[in-house]
């Protein structure tokens, strides 16, 4: 493929984390001369498209699946890449979401070209090629791909981007139907996922908990002052590892990307890896009992206090107001 005038978003939904995908694939395409496309892949009827075009959509293709297809991830990979290889978009985009991570590499393959997964930032090189970011060596290193065919295909992670305004344009739209056959795999049942770091990356308020907590019982301790307060759990990596939490509860690089209103951080030390996960937080408060913690340098609020002394405090604060 000698790649052609377009950069496609593949998405299966307009939430926030789609949308701020668009709006990077327009800022990329506007750099590299090339019209972003959206190919939007659901069971259901193309309703208001507002947020697309405002987001930066300037074309939209409906790839129409029943909703048990949706999960049939190979007939919907040959269909986008027969639509590739007629219109060669020059970079392909994606969610690391359940569905990107399963349709990014085997479209790759289908039209044998690289896919980069979990990049955590985009850019385009002088010669007009996708520059994909994204850590490396468990998050020690940051690792700058270029794929030297096209298209370029690379999944994001959610809450890397989030959505710009742009100028309203008139949007040309297009419904394409899925070919070929289902899955050679038949679904049984399909099972919900729970929390996720998806759902991470939308949480308005985040407690987040780190080695300095000292164990998992004082780890649980955090998640039931989170439940009380209403705000959303998460972990840095030291605690995942230590076994405290899941690794849905990650933040950093290699984990979730958040920029919630409020982000408190309880016994972390703020490595680069955590920091580049939650930096664009609106609000920061960190509390640790090392008053030169690296997060302390870029936090709005600082406690230099025992976490675990904090949180019981809390615990007791809120249960007293009847709240537990």
């Amino acid at each position: 493929m000698r790649g052609g005038r377009e950069i496609w978003t593949i998405l299966t939904d307009t939430g926030q984390q789609a949308l701020g995908l668009v709006s990077e694939a327009r800022a990329l395409g506007e750099e590299a001369g090339l019209r972003c496309c959206v190919v939007l892949v659901t069971a259901d009827e193309v309703g208001e498209l507002a947020a697309l075009v405002g987001a930066g959509c300037q074309k939209l293709v409906h790839l129409e699946a029943e909703g048990r297809e949706i999960v049939f991830y190979r007939p919907i990979a040959g269909t986008l890449a027969s639509l590739a290889r007629e219109r060669e978009p020059r970079v392909i985009l994606l969610l690391s979401s359940l569905f990107g991570r399963a349709v990014a590499p085997r479209l790759a393959a289908e039209l044998q070209t690289g896919v980069t997964a979990d990049c955590t930032a985009l850019s385009m090189s002088r010669e007009g090629q996708l520059r994909q970011i994204r850590p490396t060596f468990a998050g020690c290193f940051n690792a700058a791909v270029i794929c030297r065919r096209t298209p370029a295909i690379a999944s994001v992670r959610p809450g890397v981007f989030t959505a710009r305004l742009y100028p309203k344009c008139a949007l040309s739209v297009e419904t394409v139907k899925l070919q070929g056959q289902p899955d050679v795999f038949t679904l049984v049942q399909k099972v919900g996922e729970g929390a996720d770091t998806i759902g991470l990356a939308r949480a308005s308020v985040i407690f987040a908990g780190g080695l300095g907590l000292g164990s998992r019982q004082n780890y649980e301790e955090l998640c039931r002052f989170a439940f009380l307060t209403g705000a959303t759990p998460a972990a840095s990596r030291g605690a995942v590892a230590a076994g405290w939490a899941p690794y849905s509860a990650q933040v950093g690089q290699t984990g979730a990307v958040v920029r919630p209103r409020l982000y408190v951080a309880f016994g972390i030390s703020g490595s680069v890896q955590h920091l580049s996960g939650m930096s664009g937080a609106e609000r920061i408060v960190a509390v640790n009992t090392d008053s030169r913690a690296p997060i302390f340098s870029i936090s709005d609020a600082a406690m230099v206090a025992d976490c675990n002394r904090v949180i019981e405090a809390g615990i007791q604060k809120f249960s007293r107001e009847g709240l537990s």
